[in-house]
C-alpha cells in the first residue's frame, strides 16, 4: 500500500454528521492511510424513501453540492421485525421523538422482538462520483427491558436495549474489550471497514490517474 497515492488525492474526508462516535470509528478506519476526518453539521433534508441507501446517496449529493470537497455521510435503520420493519429509514426521528422509551411501548406484550441494524455509507469524491458500501445485516433481539448503562461511546440509544445474535446482554453492557474482540470477529462487514479497504486499493488509486 502506497500512502502517498492515497494522500495525492485526498489528505481529508468531510464526515457530514452530528454524531462523535461515528466520527471517531471512521477516524480509526484511516489513520492508517493518513487520511484526516473532519465532521461537519449540515442542514439536510432526508427525502421520504423505504430504503436507507436511497436516503444516503441522496444526503450525500446534497452535502457536496454545498461543500464541492471529498464527503462521506453515514446512514442506518433499525428494522424490528414484528412491527414490519418500523422505524426502519426513519430511526433518527423516532430516536429524537418517542425515544427508545416509546419503542418499548412499541414492543410490549410482543412475542417476537427480532430485529436488524442496516447501514449504508456514501462517499462522493473530489469529482463527484458517488460510491456505496453496504455493511452487513447485523442481526439481533431487542432487550425486555432498558438497560440503564449510558457509555459515553455509544453511538446510538439503542445500545440500552439492542441484543446483539449470539449474545445475552445488550450492547451498552459490553465491556471495550468485548466489543473490540466482536469488532475484530466481524472485521470488514461494517460500510466503513468496506470503505477503508476500497480506498487502500488499487481500484481507488488507479481510477484518479
Amino acid at each position: 500500500m502506497d500512502l502517498s497515492k492515497i494522500q495525492k488525492y485526498m489528505e481529508t474526508i468531510y464526515f457530514i454528521t452530528g454524531n462523535n462516535g461515528k466520527v471517531v470509528s471512521l477516524q480509526n478506519k484511516l489513520e492508517n492511510y493518513g487520511i484526516k476526518v473532519e465532521q461537519k453539521k449540515l442542514g439536510l433534508y432526508e427525502v421520504q424513501a423505504d430504503d436507507v441507501e436511497t436516503v444516503s446517496i441522496n444526503k450525500a449529493k446534497q452535502a457536496f453540492d454545498i461543500l464541492r470537497k471529498p464527503i462521506i455521510v453515514d446512514d442506518s435503520g433499525f428494522f424490528i421485525n414484528d412491527l414490519n420493519g418500523f422505524p426502519g429509514v426513519y430511526t433518527k426521528y423516532i430516536l429524537g421523538t418517542i425515544g427508545i422509551d416509546g419503542i418499548m411501548g412499541m414492543m410490549k406484550d410482543k412475542k417476537d422482538r427480532t430485529c436488524c441494524f442496516q447501514s449504508v455509507a456514501t462517499f462522493i469524491d473530489a469529482d463527484g462520483n458517488p460510491h456505496v458500501f453496504k455493511g452487513l445485516i447485523e442481526e439481533g433481539v431487542i432487550s425486555d427491558y432498558i438497560d440503564n448503562e449510558q457509555r459515553k461511546d455509544a453511538w446510538s440509544d439503542l445500545w440500552r436495549i439492542y441484543i446483539p445474535s449470539g449474545y445475552n446482554k445488550t450492547l451498552s453492557q459490553f465491556s471495550s474489550e468485548e466489543r473490540e474482540n466482536r469488532s475484530m470477529e466481524r472485521k470488514g462487514e461494517s460500510a466503513f471497514s468496506k470503505f477503508a479497504e476500497w480506498i487502500s486499493s488499487e481500484s481507488y488509486t488507479s481510477q484518479n490517474n
